[in-house]
Parts: C-alpha cells; sequence; structure tokens
C-alpha cells in the first residue's frame, strides 16, 4: 500500500512539474525580452536627445572616436546629461517596481502602491523645510532631504502600525500611511502659504523630472537601493505563504505581522530613492506589478524581477521626458515637453531658483544647442551669451 501511495505521489510531482514547464519558459521568455528592450532604451537614451548632437555623433562617442572624444559639447550632452538622466531612470524604475510588488503582495491590496505609507507625503514636507527654513538651494540638498523625509514618514507608519492590537495587519498599516499622508500633506500646504520663492521650486520638484540629475548624486544612494532590493528577494518565499492567508502562513512557521512590517522597511528604503531622485510618482508602481503576474502567475521571486523590469523599461522609455504619472500642485498629470510657470515659449521661468530654471527660462539639464553664440569653452565653464554678444554666467555654472 505504502509503494502504491509513493507511486502516485512520485507521479503526481511529474506531472506538476510538466504542467509548469511552459508557465516557467514564457517567463524566462520575458524576463529576456525586458532585459533586452531595457538595453536599446538605453542605449537609444544615450544617443538620441533634444539637443543638436546627432545619433551618428554620439555613437561614434560612446565608440571612443578620438575626433568625438574631442568635442566638449559632444562630452557635455553625452557624459553630463544623457547618461545620469539614463542611470536615474534605470534606478527609479527598479525602486518602483519591486516596492509596488511587495506592498501589494504584503497587503493583498491590488491597488496598493508606495505612497500608502507616506513616503511621497513625508519627501514633499523634508524638501519644503529644507527649502523654507534651512535655505538649500542645490540638487544635491534637495535629494537629502526628500530622501530623510520619505524614511522619517515610513518610519512613523510602521512604528504606529506595530502597536495597538490589530498590530501589523494590513487595513491598519494602510489607514496609519493614509492618515499620516494626508497630514504632511496639510503642513506642506500651511509652509507653502507664505513663500513663494519656496512654492517655485518645489512645484518643480513635485512633478518628476529626470533632467539635471548627477551621476555623483545617484552614488550615495546605491547601498539603500541594493538592501532594499536584496530584503525584497528574501521576503520572496514568505510573501508566497502570506498570500494563502494568515492563518495558514502561521501553520507553514512564517509570522505575517513581522513579514509585513519588515516588507514595509524595504518599501520605504526603495520608494524613498526614488522620491529623492525624481520627485512623487504616481503609478510607476501600482502599474508593473500587474503586468509581472499577468505572465508570473502567483511565483513572488518571479513577480518581483519582472516587476522591477518592466518598470525599469517604462522609466527608460519616458527617461528624456516627465516620468508617467508625474502630477503638478493642481494635481493634474504632466506629459510631454510641457512645463509649468513658462514663457512664451514653453520653458521654464522659475527666477533662477535651483534646480529648476536659469533667469532666462533655461531648465536645468537642458543639452546644449550649436549656433546659439557660445563657443564650446563659453559651455563648458557654464557660461552664455546674450544678445549684445557678452558673456553671462549661467544661474548653475552648467549648461
Amino acid at each position: 500500500m505504502f509503494s502504491v501511495q509513493g507511486r502516485r505521489s512520485t507521479e503526481t510531482a511529474g506531472e506538476r512539474r510538466q504542467q509548469a514547464a511552459p508557465h516557467r519558459r514564457l517567463t524566462f521568455g520575458a524576463g529576456a525580452a525586458l532585459v533586452v528592450l531595457l538595453l536599446v532604451l538605453a542605449l537609444t537614451s544615450l544617443l538620441v536627445g533634444s539637443g543638436s548632437s546627432s545619433p551618428g555623433r554620439a555613437w561614434d562617442y560612446l565608440l571612443g572616436d578620438p575626433a568625438a572624444r574631442a568635442d566638449a559639447q559632444l562630452r557635455l550632452a553625452v557624459l553630463d546629461v544623457r547618461l545620469p538622466r539614463t542611470l536615474a531612470a534605470v534606478l527609479v524604475g527598479l525602486c518602483l517596481g519591486t516596492a509596488g510588488c511587495l506592498l501589494q503582495a504584503a497587503t493583498r491590496n491590488p491597488l496598493a502602491e508606495t505612497g500608502l505609507l507616506g513616503v511621497n507625503s513625508g519627501a514633499a514636507f523634508a524638501v519644503v523645510v529644507g527649502l523654507t527654513f534651512f535655505g538649500t538651494d542645490s540638487s544635491a540638498g534637495l535629494l537629502a532631504w526628500a530622501l530623510l523625509g520619505g524614511v522619517t514618514a515610513s518610519a512613523v507608519v510602521l512604528l504606529l502600525a506595530a502597536t495597538g492590537r490589530t498590530a501589523g495587519s494590513p487595513l491598519r498599516l494602510v489607514l496609519v500611511g493614509s492618515a499620516l499622508g494626508a497630514t504632511f500633506h496639510g503642513l506642506t500646504s500651511w509652509v507653502l502659504l507664505g513663500t513663494r520663492s519656496t512654492f517655485d521650486t518645489y512645484r518643480y520638484w513635485t512633478i518628476g523630472f529626470l533632467a539635471g540629475i548627477e551621476t555623483g548624486q545617484l552614488l550615495p544612494l546605491l547601498p539603500c537601493v541594493l538592501v532594499g532590493l536584496a530584503v525584497a528577494l528574501a521576503c520572496a518565499r514568505p510573501l508566497s505563504a502570506l498570500g494563502l492567508g494568515d492563518d495558514s502562513a502561521r501553520s507553514l512557521g512564517h509570522h505575517p505581522e513581522r513579514i509585513r512590517l519588515v516588507v514595509a522597511g524595504a518599501v520605504s528604503l526603495l520608494a524613498g530613492c526614488a522620491v529623492a531622485v525624481a520627485g512623487p510618482i504616481a503609478f510607476l508602481g501600482l502599474l508593473a506589478p500587474y503586468a509581472a503576474r499577468t505572465v508570473a502567475g502567483a511565483r513572488m521571486t518571479a513577480q518581483i524581477v519582472l516587476s522591477a523590469l518592466v518598470a525599469a523599461d517604462e522609466g527608460q522609455q519616458h527617461a528624456d521626458r516627465r516620468l508617467p504619472g508625474a502630477h503638478d500642485e493642481a494635481g493634474e498629470q504632466v506629459g510631454g515637453q510641457q512645463h509649468v510657470g513658462g514663457d512664451e515659449c514653453g520653458q521654464h521661468d522659475l527666477g533662477g531658483h535651483p534646480g529648476t530654471g536659469d533667469g532666462a527660462g533655461r531648465v536645468r539639464g537642458e543639452e546644449p544647442e550649436e549656433g546659439d553664440g557660445s563657443g564650446d569653452g563659453d559651455r563648458a565653464s557654464g557660461e552664455q551669451r546674450d544678445g549684445a554678444g557678452h558673456d553671462q554666467p549661467d544661474a548653475f555654472g552648467v549648461v
């Protein structure tokens, strides 16, 4: 009798493996296609831009052509503008895609996104505090304030959600995050009412723009991103058990409350880094997990990887524009090359505030163009010429 039962269990396991094989091949093929698409989009972002540098010249520069490497304007466009923008788009996409997948799995809520933990509102409030009370006037300073605010807001949410009789429940986590987010939003509006200069700079930051990002700003965030991704992959098996229900997860030896708190911590790190780089992004972490679940099914590891790749591809596709879902102060979605507070040419005119545009309406991170009356040497030193041909220093020292 025992041999018959053993034979049946062996046959059942073999049948399951055979049934799962086509699905695994589909998942692997989708992952490979997403990786190839990401590489193609990244290369396209390096070759194509809004400036006058042609894709052929940019390709020659990447291949190490001596004549192309000697062109200071081409070097400025490829290395100082396009490369940091491309890396930032990949980083933001990976963070938001992974964070959204984790949060939806932990709360069993398909509409969950990173804003539920108060990351966006906390980062926005911290940026306003830094601008208003500490005189922060650099993009690196805004990035530090945004990261600090996002992580602090998430820590407060986790602390409050871990107390009480329903500690660690998904409902309590969402309610605490929503309440704290509304509180931070109100405080942000209160501070902005009395300071117009702060509002101008904050308005630019909150629409989620990648132009003007510097490579040096991304390097300090890499340890946080790597820790968040490692924790996400480590939580894949516990989250799979959690998908069966809290009682089933406990019977398998897992602790649902601890799992949710650890996941929320990883989401805080990832979302905090993404918000610090690109500002509040609404929909990227919401839609990518849907696409991943459609292909991967219930396997959490595959869901996390595919969700990160889908979000990275989407972010890279819009690297030279605002990311999808970015919004202005009125809550309206901003897309394409539309700008807020622009002049008749559609360019920013925010009075030369750091991280926005200069007094002439130029956006920081905008690629240089040829034939505007300034030489390569002036561009490299951050100078421009006015209509009379006199040298005018840029508000940021960059072009």
